[in-house]
């Protein structure tokens, strides 16, 4: 029983010290608004450039910019 009471006291990475993870899951809400560039190749393959400022609400609030591309195949 000695190495059972000696492994209680040991501390894990990652975990705070009452049992849970020191990086839980936290929800925000992302909106965002920008302007974008897009192209048809060969009536099907579409292919997109955007920017956009993206706000984020409840948890760490702020405003940021960002960059989207995208390329897809359009039946």
């Amino acid at each position: 029983m000695p190495v059972l009471s000696k492994a209680k006291h040991l501390r894990i990475p990652g975990l705070k010290p009452g049992g849970s993870p020191a990086h839980a899951y936290s929800s925000s809400i992302l909106a965002g608004a920008g302007i974008g560039i897009g192209t048809v190749l060969f009536k099907h393959f579409s292919q997109e450039l955007q920017f956009l400022y993206i706000g984020r609400f409840l948890n760490n609030p702020g405003l940021n910019f960002g960059v989207n591309a995208s390329f897809r195949y359009r039946y």
